[in-house]
């Protein structure tokens, strides 16, 4: 049975363990195939992660454009669907 001290401990390690692959997470849509399948190994096992602070830069970059693409999508089709909740509809006879 664990004693407190042991039990506080892999509870603290779970956390840590969580946390990291929480941080992780955001990054999923801009790794690569390899980094996927250290991700993937990290998840499985409960490993820790390999990935240095450079990595983590290009991750921010990288997820930093693609949100400003979404959000131009997003942006563009706003006013389309303004335009077209503008027009007027035919009149029905």
């Amino acid at each position: 049975m664990f004693t407190g001290d042991k039990y506080d401990g892999l509870r603290q390690q779970s956390l840590a363990h969580i946390k990291d692959v929480l941080d992780l997470e955001r990054f999923l849509p801009v790794m690569t195939p390899e980094e996927l399948e250290e991700y993937e190994r990290m998840v499985t096992t409960s490993a820790s992660p390999h990935f240095g602070s450079e990595t983590r830069l290009r991750w921010m970059s990288l997820a930093a454009e693609r949100q400003m693409g979404i959000d131009v999508r997003v942006k563009e089709a706003m006013i389309k669907s303004d335009e077209l909740c503008r027009q007027e509809t035919a009149s029905k006879s």
